[in-house]
């Protein structure tokens, strides 16, 4: 049974990433996704999930298994790079997709796969852990 998940979720996942997108993004580009498709991108296992809100909004609920990195931080770069592996994608997003859509762009210059969270937080309709990671 959980081949058979794995397998279902790989396809889904896969059908999001072609299906979301009318072309691939070029060098400095990203993929802006709804929260639907957003949901799907974070269920895979190869997807690394980026929160770049503050400490303060991560605590009071984040999408499970994100990692807090707040883009204000001056060293946001090289926490990145310490944290993500370049051979797998980022899911970003912060509050309402202003922050989001800035570390993006600074995400695909390191050299990321991105997917960020169109209009961030606010329409999330998925799971919210409230824990510290």
């Amino acid at each position: 049974m959980k081949k058979i998940s794995t397998i279902f979720y790989s396809f889904v996942f896969a059908t999001i990433l072609f299906a979301c997108q009318y072309q691939s993004p070029k060098v400095g580009q990203y993929h802006s996704i709804d929260a639907e498709s957003f949901k799907i991108v974070v269920r895979n296992q190869n997807v690394q999930v980026l929160d770049v809100r503050t400490d303060g909004e991560y605590i009071k609920g984040h999408i499970p298994s994100a990692v807090n990195i707040d883009i204000n931080e001056q060293n946001f770069n090289n926490r990145c790079r310490k944290v993500f592996d370049t051979h797998y994608p980022i899911a970003v997003y912060c509050h309402s997709g202003k922050r989001s859509h800035i570390a993006a762009g600074i995400l695909v210059d390191m050299g990321y796969e991105v997917y960020e969270l169109e209009g961030g937080v606010l329409g999330w309709t998925g799971d919210v852990d409230t824990g510290v990671n």
